[in-house]
């Protein structure tokens, strides 16, 4: 008895055609969601190919659309969750004013305000992870100029420069 082919051209044989595919699919998308999404599944298809080292890359990616799921379906997903995060980001409008409030209770209603509580704690929070994100582009910056003249040096200027990049992304997201 014959075996059928079960080769779809559709199907993408490589991380490369797989994350091509991705970005197609969001294509119409943010740029962060896209490249959260391709830095994803790129860093899990990299991580199964490596967990599979006796299977060919085309298997572990056959073996993977069933689990991890395809471009597109991975694609629905992160739209879905975008769109999820969204309206709960969404804060609704003030309620209208019926009649003109006193002068003390205009100026005081600002503790009735959750808004308020959300600004001040996102305001803690930006302060905080600015003197973190300040004191390591000191720090690195410094060790980098000091260290220039030695053969770690280098390196560590790269290494620096390395976990900048990750702090934006980070911080991009």
């Amino acid at each position: 008895m014959r075996q059928e082919s079960t080769y779809d051209p559709r199907r993408p044989r490589s991380i490369d055609a797989y994350l091509k595919q991705l970005r197609a699919a969001l294509a119409d998308q943010d740029p962060a969601l896209i490249q959260d999404a391709a830095y994803d599944a790129e860093e899990y298809l990299r991580a199964e190919i490596a967990a599979h080292p006796d299977k060919s890359e085309a298997d572990v990616l056959e073996l993977i659309a069933s689990t991890y799921g395809a471009p597109d379906e991975v694609a629905a997903a992160y739209r879905d969750t975008e769109a999820k995060v969204k309206a709960a980001l969404y804060s609704p409008p003030p309620r209208p004013a019926v009649e003109t409030p006193s002068l003390s209770r205009r100026f005081f209603s600002v503790y009735r305000d959750p808004r308020a509580y959300t600004s001040v704690f996102f305001m803690l929070l930006a302060l905080a992870t600015g003197i973190v994100y300040f004191v390591i582009a000191v720090t690195g910056i410094s060790l980098s100029l000091g260290l220039a003249v030695l053969v770690i040096g280098i390196p560590f200027f790269l290494a620096f420069i390395g976990m900048v990049r990750v702090i934006s992304l980070g911080e991009g997201a």
